[in-house]
C-alpha cells in the first residue's frame, strides 16, 4: 500500500489530482464488482482475491500515469544506471 500512497502524492503534487482520483475510483469500482461476484461463492477467500487484484490494478494504473503524465519513472528500473555498451 505504501507504493500507491507515494504515487498518489506524486500525482497530486504535480497537478494531476483528477488522475489520482480516477485511479482510486476505478480500483474501488473493480473491487466492489469482484466482491459481489466472488464472495457468494468463495467467501473470505473471494474477498481477498478481489482486494489483491484491485490493489495490483491500482498500482499498475498509477505507475503508468506517473510515467506518462509528469514523466517520472517510479519503478526500480528507473534507478538502474544505463551503461553504454559498444559492440
Amino acid at each position: 500500500m505504501l507504493q500507491q500512497d507515494q504515487l498518489v502524492l506524486l500525482l497530486v503534487m504535480t497537478g494531476y489530482e483528477r488522475d489520482a482520483a480516477a485511479g482510486i475510483g476505478i480500483s474501488a469500482v473493480i473491487n466492489i464488482i469482484m466482491n459481489v461476484l466472488l464472495i457468494p461463492k468463495w467467501g473470505i477467500i473471494g474477498a481477498a482475491i478481489s482486494t489483491a487484484f484491485s490493489l495490483i490494478l491500482w498500482n499498475i494504473l498509477l505507475t503508468i500515469w506517473v510515467y506518462r503524465k509528469p514523466g517520472i519513472n517510479s519503478t526500480f528500473v528507473g534507478f538502474v544506471p544505463r551503461t553504454n555498451r559498444v559492440k
